[in-house]
């Protein structure tokens, strides 16, 4: 079964349903706590932490580009960044060998995060995050590897992709992508650069916002961009199939930023 027959046959479980989550589950949130009113709209996917018992709708925690970075491993561990609206999930039950590879991409991560964070001034925020391309590589001035900078969709899939699980395929296969797209599916980047026309160095002291253009937007557009919702479709598809993707999966149209795809 492939993940967009999924996504119209499965559904969505209703608030309050009772579940679990196995360690590096994708999380997704939908646009529910945002101006959008565009139901089933996937705003923000993030990597669970195990969890016996919960419910659709509740505050998980987990591992997730906000920004900033966050989870439990990096201090200060304030609850509120540190968790996400739980209100799809998909959880591909990884093998022991998957797991060590998570988790040893996550101990790099984390140990990168911190390094940079003991640096007086390094980063704010929207240093560490990149909308396209979906993840890019921080190289200090001898060529060293000091960080990455992400977009949501990007840690979850690059944590993934340490493991051998190719989830979506990326850059020039994925669907065009329009300015009101991303607005949608970015919440907080209508109010940044609103924000930045206003006061650039507001934008950049609070934020760390330099511009669409720092997040890899630049131009009129379309863009190519990996969204949270094809990272739900696609793990969606590995849970169904039961097993792991010759391919990394590539979605359709932008229409697969919801999930499911409203039937029209």
């Amino acid at each position: 079964m492939s993940a967009k027959d999924s996504g119209s046959e499965l559904g969505r479980c209703n608030a309050g349903t009772l579940c679990s989550l196995g360690a590096f589950a994708v999380v997704g949130s939908d646009s529910a706590s945002t101006e959008s009113k565009d139901t089933n709209l996937l705003v923000h996917v993030a990597l669970a932490c195990p969890l016996d018992s919960c419910c659709i709708g509740d505050r998980v925690e987990v591992i997730q580009m906000g920004p900033p970075l966050t989870s439990s491993s990096i201090p200060p561990a304030d609850k509120k960044k540190t968790t996400t609206q739980l209100d799809v999930f998909a959880d591909v039950s990884p093998t022991i060998d998957e797991l060590n590879s998570m988790s040893h991409w996550r101990g790099e991560i984390e140990r990168r995060k911190n390094a940079m964070d003991a640096i007086p001034g390094s980063f704010v925020d929207y240093d560490e995050y990149i909308i396209h391309p979906h993840k890019q590589t921080v190289v200090s001035e001898l060529g060293r590897v000091e960080s990455y900078r992400f977009s949501c969709a990007g840690l979850v899939v690059d944590c993934y992709d340490a493991a051998g699980i190719s989830l979506v395929a990326v850059d020039s296969q994925l669907p065009e992508t329009t300015k009101e797209i991303l607005e949608n599916c970015f919440p907080g980047l209508a109010f940044l650069e609103r924000l930045f026309q206003q006061s650039p160095q507001k934008a950049l002291s609070r934020y760390g916002y330099r511009g669409m253009e720092s997040l890899g937007i630049s131009g009129e557009g379309p863009w190519r961009v990996l969204l949270p919702g094809y990272v739900i479709h696609a793990a969606m598809g590995v849970v169904n199939s039961k097993k792991r993707p010759e391919k990394a999966y590539v979605p359709d149209s932008s229409v697969e930023r919801f999930y499911p795809v409203p039937i029209e």
